[in-house]
Formats: C-alpha cells, sequence, structure tokens
C-alpha cells in the first residue's frame, strides 16, 4: 500500500524547499557499494535505483572524498567496477556495463526485416470509425489509440502481430504480410450482453437494459489486495472514481459521473436488498455488483438513488456436498523511500533563518549543542555548560511551567517523515463453509482483516461473519436469511484540522535540530529551547494514541420470503435493518 491524495496535496504546501545536493563527504575502507550508494540518498537527496543482484560478489572499495562533486565522485566508484550510471531528475539508475563483445556487429547475421510504417482505419460491423480503440504492436509492445475518424499510423515488421481492442468490443489480431493499409472490423461482445444485471427489485439481461449500468468483473476486484470492497473498486467500473485518504479504514469518497451535487455525493449501496456501507464489506463475500450510473436509478430508489446506485449480491449456498473455501493474502505496504518533503538539514537551515533573522538566538553561532527550557527561560549551550548539566532536567507532567528540559541538538537532522512513517504489514484471511440440499441452502463464512498503516500507530482490525440460509417450503414458496456481523478496531484519525495541526503536517513543520527524545529518552519537542516554533513532536503524537479506543459492532441483515405464482412472475417481501454501535474512547 502506498501514501494517499491527502499526502500528494500536502507536498503541495511544505514550508521549505530545497534542490537535491551535488555535493558528497564519504571515507572509510572495505565498504560495500550498498552502504556507499545508502550515503548518497542520505546527502543528496538522490533516489538510487538498482538491482540487488547487480552488487553480489562486487569487491568493496575504499573511499575518501570530501565534499566532491556528485558525477566525479560516481565516476571514481564505479571505475573499477563492472556497472555504469546515468541521472533521470533526482534519480541514479544504476546500470551492468555493456560488453563490448556483444557490441561488435556479426557480418554473418542476416539483416534485420525493415521496420514499416502501417496506416489503417478501425470501423464496427456498421462501418462507422471508431475512436480511441487500442493498437499494440505485441513484439515492441509499442501501441497508439484510433483517432476521430478511425484511423491510425504504427510502426512494424513483417509478421509482427498487431492487437486491436476496445471496451464492449472483441479483441481483433491482425499479422502483417506486407505495407499494405489494413481494415480492421471488430465485432460487439455479445457475450455480456445476456449477462444477468440486478437492477432494483428484478435482474434483467444486460443487452435488455436501456440504463447506464457498469457490472463489474468480480475475479479483478478480488485480485486487488484492499482493506474494503470500496478501495478495490477504484478502477473496476468506467465512471466511477474512488478517492481514499489512505488512513486504514476509513471511508473514501465515491463519485459516480463525477460530482453531481454542491451536497452530499454518496452513492446509495443496497447489499441483499438493505442499506449498508461498502466500506466494511469483504469482496470475498460478494457474488456480484452493478453500478447504476444514470438518472434511471432515482426512478427506482427516489432521491436517495440520485447519485448512482450500487447493487451488491453476497454469495449464497448451493444445493450439492458441502464445501469449505479458504481466500488469504499477505503483504507489506511501503512509504515512499525518500522524504518527499526534502527539507534543509539543521546546518543551511541556520544559514539561512539568521540571513532572515540575524539577531536569532537559536542559530547564533551555527547549530548548538544543546537546547534547554526551564521556569526562568530557555536557551542554547554547549556540552559541559552548567545550564545542561543532567542533574538540572526536571520534568513535573501536567505543570510544563515546574520543569526543566534539556536536549540535544540533532546536528545531522532528524528525518522526521522515517520516525513517523514505516513499513506496514497486512493481511486477511476468509473461511467459508457452504453446501445445502433441494430443501435448503446455506453459507457461513468467518473474516479477518489486519491493515496496519504506515503512518504509526494507525491501524484496521475487523472480524467478520456471515449467515446466508434459505428453506424451501414448497415447491414455489421460499423462506430465507442474509446476516452480516463484524466487529471494528479502528483508531480514529482525523485528516480535516484547518490549522495543519494533524501528524503529517508536523513531520515538515517541526526542525530538524529538534532529537526524537530528549536526554532522559523522554519525547523531544518544541517546547525544549528558544525559536523552536509550535509544532509538536508527530512521533509523540502518535505514540500517545497508541492505547485510544474506537471500536464499531455492527449487525447488517435481513429475512425474506418469495412466492412465484402464474408462470413468470414472483412476489417477494422483505424485512431487514441495521444495529450500530460505537465506543470511543481517548
Amino acid at each position: 500500500m502506498k501514501l494517499t491524495a491527502v499526502l500528494l496535496t500536502l507536498f503541495c504546501i511544505q514550508l521549505s524547499a530545497k534542490s537535491v545536493s551535488q555535493y558528497v563527504s564519504f571515507s572509510g575502507k572495505n565498504i560495500a557499494l550498498e552502504n556507499v550508494f545508502q550515503s548518497i540518498e542520505k546527502q543528496t537527496g538522490y533516489f538510487m535505483i538498482y538491482e540487488p543482484a547487480l552488487l553480489k560478489n562486487l569487491k568493496k572499495v575504499n573511499v575518501r572524498a570530501n565534499r566532491v562533486p556528485l558525477k566525479t565522485f560516481m565516476d571514481e566508484l564505479l571505475r573499477s567496477q563492472p556497472l555504469t550510471y546515468f541521472f533521470q531528475n533526482t534519480t541514479i539508475v544504476i546500470q551492468q556495463k555493456p560488453d563490448p563483445a556483444a557490441s561488435v556487429p556479426d557480418p554473418n547475421a542476416p539483416d534485420p526485416p525493415p521496420v514499416m510504417t502501417l496506416e489503417g482505419r478501425v470501423t464496427d460491423e456498421q462501418g462507422r470509425p471508431i475512436e480511441g480503440v487500442s493498437v499494440k504492436n505485441l513484439r515492441s509492445g509499442n501501441g497508439i489509440a484510433t483517432d476521430a475518424l478511425g484511423s491510425f499510423r504504427i510502426e512494424a515488421e513483417i509478421n509482427d502481430i498487431l492487437e486491436f481492442s476496445f471496451v464492449g468490443y472483441e479483441t481483433h489480431s491482425f499479422k502483417v504480410s506486407s505495407a499494405q493499409s489494413i481494415a480492421v472490423t471488430l465485432k460487439i461482445k455479445v457475450s455480456e450482453l445476456t449477462d444477468a444485471v440486478v437492477v432494483g427489485y428484478t435482474s434483467q439481461r444486460k443487452k435488455d437494459i436501456t440504463g447506464a449500468v457498469a457490472v463489474v468483473d468480480m475475479t479483478a476486484l478480488k485480485s486487488v489486495p484492499a482493506g474494503s470492497a470500496e478501495q478495490a473498486l477504484q478502477g473496476q467500473a468506467s465512471g466511477v472514481t474512488i478517492i481514499s485518504s489512505g488512513v486504514p479504514g476509513a471511508q473514501s469518497n465515491v463519485f459516480i459521473r463525477g460530482v453531481s451535487s454542491f451536497g452530499n455525493t454518496d452513492p446509495l449501496v443496497i447489499v441483499d436488498g438493505i442499506q449498508a456501507s461498502l466500506n466494511d464489506i469483504s469482496a470475498e463475500d460478494i457474488e456480484s455488483m452493478q453500478v447504476l450510473k444514470d438518472a434511471g436509478s432515482a426512478s427506482i430508489y427516489g432521491v436517495r438513488g440520485s447519485n448512482g446506485v450500487i447493487v451488491i449480491t453476497t454469495k449464497k449456498g448451493r444445493s450439492g456436498q458441502a464445501t469449505i473455501n479458504y481466500s488469504g493474502y499477505y503483504g507489506v505496504q511501503l512509504p515512499l523511500h525518500a522524504n518527499p518533503f526534502n527539507l534543509l538539514n539543521p546546518t543551511d537551515f541556520a544559514r539561512l533563518l539568521k540571513e532572515v533573522n540575524p539577531t536569532t538566538r537559536l542559530f547564533a553561532n551555527g547549530v548548538p549543542d544543546y537546547m534547554y527550557a526551564g521556569p526562568s527561560g530557555s536557551g542554547v549551550a554547549k556540552a559541559g555548560d552548567p545550564e545542561v548539566d543532567p542533574s538540572r532536567y526536571n520534568l513535573t507532567v501536567g505543570r510544563p511551567s515546574n520543569s526543566y528540559i534539556i536536549q540535544k541538538a540533532n546536528k545531522e537532522g532528524t528525518d522526521w517523515y522515517r520516525e513517523t512513517f514505516k513499513a506496514a504489514p497486512m493481511q486477511s484471511h476468509v473461511v467459508t463453509a457452504s453446501g445445502g440440499s433441494e430443501k435448503s441452502t446455506y453459507l457461513f463464512s468467518l473474516g479477518y482483516l489486519d491493515q496496519q498503516g504506515t503512518l504509526i500507530e494507525t491501524h484496521l482490525k475487523r472480524y467478520s461473519a456471515r449467515i446466508n440460509t434459505q428453506f424451501n417450503v414448497k415447491n414455489n414458496i421460499r423462506i430465507g436469511e442474509n446476516a452480516y456481523v463484524f466487529y471494528k478496531d479502528n483508531p480514529a484519525f482525523d485528516l480535516s484540522d484547518p490549522s495543519g495541526g494533524n501528524p503529517i503536517s508536523m513531520t515538515y513543520r517541526i526542525y530538524s535540530v529538534i532529537p526524537v527524545y530528549d536526554i532522559k529518552g523522554n519525547y523531544g519537542g518544541s517546547f525544549g529551547g528558544p525559536e523552536l516554533g509550535n509544532a509538536r513532536s508527530p512521533v509523540a503524537v502518535q505514540k500517545r494514541k497508541a492505547n485510544d479506543k474506537n471500536d464499531y459492532w455492527d449487525v447488517v441483515g435481513n429475512v425474506y420470503g418469495e412466492i412465484d405464482f402464474l408462470r413468470h412472475f414472483t412476489a417477494r417481501t422483505s424485512f431487514g435493518g441495521s444495529i450500530d454501535h460505537q465506543y470511543f474512547l481517548a
């Protein structure tokens, strides 16, 4: 799991910016290249990209450099290694040096086939041009889309295979045999038009529906390792946009055909005929999902369906031998490799601040050794000064005016982003038992989801159970129930603070000269010295929330009865609802 739109927004409002450094200092003997690369990343802000296998069995290096230009440093470092490099923006890409023998052409080798520029046109079965058809050369991987007249132009060689694909049409392949103009006709996918689509009170064949309905491919949906079916829906249905905050368990913003009003834009979610939340249901429990996208959905569900409707049918038991299925995955979500805010180190920040504020006490003599604050005031000091004698340290919880705080300045700079964001494991397990006979069917499933957040002390743990049963009272009379129960442990995290008081904004607001912990192992912060601003330690903020409680108990379900009469009619009655309970303790 990678970070979300909130982080992307915060990148745009960082308080200070710094270009990547072009100088490197490093000294050491018998050092592995990997360690040197890590030091380059830390000093310059460049990101090193390489295959770990490239560094295996390479000889270690002796390096001695003091503020050497980065390019010169890289040239000397890799001079005796079978590696080369190139710059790409703020990235250094490491590659294997090409084999000189491999670059010598074989005089006996046959000439490569000539590359031709092919032109063509794509139409439907009625001869109408189709715009936006994907034309891909399977050998080279190059691709292009047709224009408004259905025309295209692409480079290819003899015997290349061109693949033509477009949503709703069958994929067509064409083998290049000459430089002739190509005319391609795409056929409509008839198989999709026979799919059964759930619309409101009944189901219809897709070809009989005149409104805009998207049928979600459940195989593709379940292949996405996400905490909820809501997040997994992103990219699975045209016209449906999911914007997630990245916080585990947080509700995503779902837009069907864009923003349709200035008020509530959330679509209506119907699960087995009951209004429910798409955020709390596992994709493994879903049998089918349809998205009703046009105004026709309002004619069925009223004004509540004006933002679109997502109709979900969960899995049911089937007659036959009992079966037990297991589905699960385990993975790790990683934050961005380098600090995205790219802030100044203490030395550069001190130089800049002194130019802006020549009377600064904090950096009057450069970066100080220690900072302190007590009842009589705050200041900076050198190691050994009486003001920073450890015996004077005193922390009175709840009475900061009586405290005397001493913290050692981090001259290398605290990377608050790395301290606040860590690799986060994620796992999901679902066990389902189902079966039945001619008289009854059943399905019982148990689910467990544990999603840790990349922001420390954030997580989602969900335990769920589903029971779906149906009984055939007579050949034409059926009764049944659908019940879903879940418990969710999801500590709250608020990104909506307009003053920038959330821990993510603190990672770029707090000074890097402030250490994570003071000299006694308590949390460091802006209170422990002069002119340190008012930002709080994001590590302290999150660690103090470790024992917060934000628990949910929910029961959602219905009971129903169905009677078949005459030949093509079914009467159905249903009674359902939900019970919600939330417990919060901070």
